[in-house]
């Protein structure tokens, strides 16, 4: 195409006025004052070809995108260059998507991986330091799905989008978590820049359920329940990272005695918020008296006791366990629970603590829950203690 080259004579335009123009501006700053209001009506009137050196080619639908180039590229016939430009740059048949992520407070959120939809040269899509990522798909409808590090920061649910062009455009709000639970060790979590603070909940690990006394068909007393410690408010200025230990549940008896639930640990700088595991005791062992006890491990939730009475086993059912999630009840049970006592030969078990602790012969089944003893005729094991968990929830 040809520009325009003025001649720089003041002359290359022409201006209309409206017919009244005299009577509405009869003087200079009448004039003046419309036009520093930019009420002032003028219409451009063509050009005066005695003031360009070159007189350029007019930009029109004929000579920058064509009905017939539309139609080659199937794109609408109303599309602008840059729609052209993006369908070549899409290839036929594919539809671009830029996604714009942003955190809570609605400023780009850089980093976060994209899943759904590929990037124009078929590689995987990392939000960039706008919080945008633009890929593209062969599909007019997309399922799209993210991923990021930040624990205080919920991740998005699946986002189903329809394309609604060459080009479509959704922007994603990131919204902060309510809270996290964690049952696995992390030697540094992440969380993004706008955490100040920490509530942490920390639930010991589950003690192992005891050994039967088959010689008087006993089953083993329950492990205890794992130990919960609540403390709120802990600053994350002193340290930027957050270290959790997870205690891991007490094995039940076998070749050797149960063994106690691990301690859960988070810490936060100098701050360590502890929880102890539930307390595994020995196998039952009649000794041939008429009337022997087996008490159940200590803990959040004693352990479930086995007894003998009366030539006939008995067992007891696990305890329950104290401590809601930030001590807030609404929130529910932390964890713990003891195991029950196992099944006496000949009779029935017994539930376990609430409210994790395992039934007779069973594994906790939820943090920190104690394993129900052994059956008392020595065919069903003792039951494993649940491994511990933490809870955190930040303060934005």
């Amino acid at each position: 195409m040809k520009d325009s080259i003025l001649l720089g004579t003041g002359n290359s335009r022409y201006l209309k006025s409206v017919e009244d123009f005299k009577t509405r501006y009869p003087t200079y700053e009448a004039f003046a004052d419309a036009l520093i209001a930019g009420a002032l009506p003028v219409d451009l009137n063509g050009i005066n070809r005695d003031g360009f050196q070159q007189v350029g080619d007019a930009l029109n639908t004929g000579n920058l995108l064509q009905d017939s180039t539309c139609e080659i590229l199937g794109i609408p016939s109303e599309s602008v260059p840059n729609d052209a430009f993006a369908k070549l740059a899409l290839g036929i048949g594919k539809y671009g998507y830029v996604i714009k992520v942003t955190f809570p407070d609605g400023t780009p959120a850089p980093g976060v991986s994209v899943s759904g939809i590929l990037s124009p040269l078929g590689k995987s899509l990392i939000t960039d330091g706008e919080g945008i990522a633009v890929g593209v798909s062969e599909k007019t409808a997309v399922s799209v799905s993210f991923s990021h590090d930040w624990k205080d920061i919920a991740i998005p649910e699946t986002v189903a989008i329809q394309s609604s062009g060459i080009i479509t455009e959704k922007t994603i709000a990131l919204q902060y978590a309510p809270y996290i639970t964690i049952t696995s060790s992390i030697a540094s979590l992440s969380y993004s820049k706008f955490a100040k603070a920490v509530d942490i909940t920390a639930v010991g690990a589950g003690a192992g359920g005891a050994g039967a006394a088959w010689n008087a068909g006993v089953g083993g007393p329950g492990g205890g329940g794992g130990y919960v410690t609540t403390q709120k408010g802990v600053d994350l200025s002193e340290s930027p990272v957050i270290k959790v230990a997870i205690g891991k549940g007490g094995a039940p008896a076998g070749e050797k005695d149960a063994s106690d639930g691990g301690t859960t640990t988070v810490s936060v700088g100098n701050t360590t918020v502890t929880a102890k595991g539930g307390k595994a005791v020995a196998d039952a062992n009649w000794g041939g008296g008429d009337y022997e006890s087996y008490p159940g491990g200590i803990g959040n939730g004693n352990g479930g006791r086995t007894f003998y009475q009366n030539n006939d086993g008995h067992a007891s059912p696990g305890g329950n366990a104290t401590g809601y999630i930030f001590d807030e009840q609404d929130l529910g049970p932390a964890g713990g629970g003891g195991g029950a006592g196992g099944t006496p030969s000949g009779g029935s078990g017994k539930k376990g603590g609430t409210p994790y602790g395992g039934g007779s012969e069973q594994n906790g089944n939820g943090p920190g829950g104690g394993g129900g003893g052994e059956s008392g005729d020595g065919n069903n094991d003792a039951g494993r203690g649940s491994n511990g968990a933490a809870y955190l929830r930040f303060i934005h």
